[in-house]
């Protein structure tokens, strides 16, 4: 093992080992390219590394968020609130319920730790559900139906 290498050049594990790669001087590659590709208005390396002009806002300045989401929304110094609904949600249909409760058995149905005696309410549940969506339907002759024939 490598390690087992270095230990006897004196070096432990507790010693920290420092590798250091040559740095090319990119320089003459940056005037190289410049001149091949026939450009007039060349900035120096040190300029397209490090413009003038980039770091001109703080970078330590505190953001607020807030402020941001005024500026956007055309909204500047004003908070909101959070809007509260007043009106209560509409009930659902029979129909809509029925299905819930068929979609919630179906994920029962599956669980790992699905309980007989939860399932057995449910399935209650839909019957009477059931039976009331069959009950609410307007009743119609045969006559009427024959009409529109």
């Amino acid at each position: 093992m490598l390690l087992d290498g270095l230990y006897g050049l004196g070096i432990s594990r507790e010693d920290t080992i420092t590798v250091r790669f040559p740095v090319e001087d990119l320089t003459p590659l940056f005037q190289e390219a410049a001149q091949l590709a026939n450009a007039e208005d060349v900035r120096s390396f040190q300029e397209f590394i490090n413009p003038e002009d980039e770091d001109a806002e703080e970078e330590n300045a505190e953001v607020n968020l807030q402020e941001i989401v005024d500026y956007y929304t055309e909204k500047p110094g004003v908070e909101q609130a959070p809007e509260e609904d007043d009106e209560p949600e509409p009930v659902p249909t029979i129909y809509e319920a029925l299905i819930a409760v068929q979609r919630l058995q179906r994920y029962q149905e599956h669980q790992n730790n699905a309980n007989a005696e939860d399932l057995l309410c449910l399935q209650r549940l839909e019957r009477e559900l059931g039976l009331q969506a069959f009950n609410s339907r307007k009743q119609s002759t045969l006559d009427s139906w024959l009409q529109k024939s």
